[in-house]
This record gives C-alpha cells, sequence and structure tokens, in this order.
C-alpha cells in the first residue's frame, strides 16, 4: 500500500544513512525535505506543518533528544521517529515522545512500515 499526501521531514547528519531515504520516501507518494543540521530542520518545522519527522540521535549543535522536546513543544501530535543505536538515549527520546526508534541496520522497508503504520495511525 503506498502512503500519499504525507509530509516527511528529515532531520541528519550529513554522514547518515537516512538521506539517501528522502527520495524513497517521495517515490512511495510522500512530499519529503531533508536537513542536514537540527537548527535549519528545526526552523523548516516551525514555519510548515509536516505529519512525521525523523531525525539522527546524534546530531552536532542540537541532539536528536533535544530535536524530540522542541517538536513535541510545538506541536504533540507530530510523530517523531529517531535513528540511533544507543539504549540510553533512546530510552530517554521515548519517554520524551518519540514513537518509534529505528536502529542503524534498518532496511528502506522498515522505514517504509514505520511510515505507513504512523500515516494510518494518524489518520484514524
Amino acid at each position: 500500500m503506498l502512503i500519499t499526501n504525507m509530509k516527511v521531514l528529515i532531520i541528519v547528519s550529513k554522514d547518515s544513512q537516512l538521506n539517501s531515504l528522502c527520495d524513497l520516501i517521495k517515490n512511495s507518494g510522500c512530499d519529503c525535505e531533508v536537513y542536514n543540521n537540527s537548527i535549519d530542520g528545526l526552523r523548516k518545522y516551525k514555519e510548515n506543518s509536516f505529519d512525521i519527522v525523523i531525525t539522527d540521535m546524534k546530531m552536532p549543535l542540537v541532539s536528536g533528544l533535544e530535536v524530540v522536546r522542541i517538536i513535541k513543544k510545538i506541536n504533540n501530535d507530530t510523530p517523531v521517529l529517531v535513528y540511533g543505536n544507543c539504549d540510553k538515549t533512546a530510552k530517554l527520546c521515548s519517554e520524551h515522545g518519540a514513537e518509534r526508534i529505528i536502529t542503524k541496520d534498518f532496511t528502506p522497508e522498515l522505514i517504509l512500515n514505520e511510515i505507513k503504520d504512523l500515516c494510518h495511525s494518524l489518520k484514524k
């Protein structure tokens, strides 16, 4: 099942595996924007409406945990997926509202399935 008409914001470090994810998301029918630093990504989030945010856990300037906190403060209903492998930080991100933690051994299909699940829960 394709996911369509969703706006996805990806905030990643420059060397992240997630950088190539935007094309895959676009091919599934979603709009997608990628920002390679948390300041620009958060600025864009504040200016526009996004349905889902995906962020790296380890980011320069503003950490993934802080990205989750800021997004949830602006709009608690926006689902946030956090990418990383640190169990302690992943737990903190979950405690601050991240819906899902994606490990670094993800497959493109896993990410799309996570987005589909979140899309369906948003539409309910």
